[in-house]
């Protein structure tokens, strides 16, 4: 798996992606680049399991998905689980990766920044 750190984005689109606010520095990015390489497997295929590409970059935002609470509906403000996206450089398959538990995001940073907001 080749992965690749700092990728100019317009190259690939067109148009820049968003800005600034909230990018993973290269430190972190470095830092999901040795967590992948030290966990990665020997005789598991790393390469896109949709192009066959080895070739992946980290993306500059984590994300989060959706939690859902009772009764399947949103809970906003509440629990999360940030991610770390990996994209396949040619076709954009994206593989997620716990944040907390790549060390990207030491837990309870993420209820210290809600308690700074509320």
């Amino acid at each position: 798996m080749k992965i690749k750190t700092g990728l100019d984005y317009t190259s690939l689109s067109g148009t820049p992606m968003p800005d600034a606010t909230g990018k993973l520095t290269e430190e972190e990015k470095n830092r999901v680049g040795a967590w992948v390489k030290e966990k990665g497997k020997a005789g598991v295929n790393p390469n896109c399991p949709v192009c066959g590409s080895p070739d992946w970059f980290i993306a500059d935002h984590l994300v989060q998905p959706m939690t859902l609470g009772a009764n399947r509906s949103l809970l906003l403000g509440g629990i999360g689980y940030p991610q770390v996206m990996l994209v396949s450089l040619p076709c954009g398959y994206t593989r997620l990766l716990n944040a907390v538990l790549m060390g990207v995001i030491v837990e309870g940073e993420q209820k210290k920044e809600e308690e700074k907001k509320g």
